[in-house]
């Protein structure tokens, strides 16, 4: 009885620990899975989780375009707070941002990540980003969210000389980049969304979520893959064709 006893014990405690290694390698499996990325599982906006944060959020997008909205300039040579640029997945999770810095990207379940940042400069910050819902994914929506570039100005004598390029998001960012003649780019953010299930129009705010009611409705004239026709208000129809960057 006793041997039998003994050899009972030594079965439990075999089947124990196998039972634990196997957990440990389930875990470590997780973690090898949180680790990897792709131009796919990152292209969303990933807002920073907290108050008094230094970045706002983080951008990426499919063809390797990133924008990043800080809540303070972040480089010593640079007093603009809007960053864009090109990236490119290094390794399994460490991204280069041109004109940045690196970024290690760890995801944190289905919509959270863990970030950090190391800029050109040295500085380092870690980050917990959420991300944010999307826009319905419609034709027209995926033909819209993408960089224009607005090719001539006709009569508008203002613009001439400067460059002007807008981005729509399918996450709702409107962001617009005018570069001068004398090569300086400004960029102002904004926020977008159909005024109605149409698609005719979008409405265009400095706040989010974008709320039509008393908001200057913006016309699509026409969209398609190669043009985007719009008009505001009381203006003529500008015209605008897909570009590859916002640099």
């Amino acid at each position: 009885m006793k041997t039998r006893g003994i050899h009972f014990l030594m079965l439990l405690f075999f089947f124990l620990n196998a039972c634990s290694l196997l957990e440990e390698e389930k875990e470590e499996e997780q973690d090898q899975d949180q680790d990897v990325i792709s131009k796919e599982s990152i292209a969303a906006k990933w807002v920073v989780a907290g108050d008094n944060q230094p970045i706002e959020f983080v951008e990426f997008f499919e063809d390797n375009t990133y924008l990043i909205i800080a809540n303070q300039p972040l480089k010593s040579t640079q007093a603009d707070i809007n960053y864009l640029g090109t990236y490119e997945i290094l390794s399994t999770n460490i991204l280069q941002l041109s004109d940045f810095g690196t970024m290690k990207f760890r995801m944190n379940g289905h919509n959270g990540a863990v970030i950090e940042v190391k800029l050109e400069n040295d500085r380092e910050y870690s980050l917990n980003v959420e991300k944010t819902e999307m826009i319905a994914g419609t034709n027209r929506t995926k033909m819209l969210c993408r960089i224009w570039k607005r090719e001539s100005y006709g009569n508008d004598t203002f613009l001439k000389g400067f460059e002007l390029k807008v981005l729509f998001s399918i996450s709702g960012t409107y962001f617009a980049s005018l570069k001068d003649p004398e090569g300086n780019r400004f960029g102002t953010l904004n926020y977008w969304k159909w005024s109605d299930e149409t698609e005719s129009a979008i409405c265009v705010s400095n706040s989010f979520p974008v709320v039509c009611d008393s908001l200057e409705q913006i016309e699509i004239v026409e969209l398609k893959n190669n043009l985007l026709k719009i008009k505001f208000q009381d203006a003529d129809v500008e015209a605008y064709y897909p570009n590859s960057s916002l640099n």
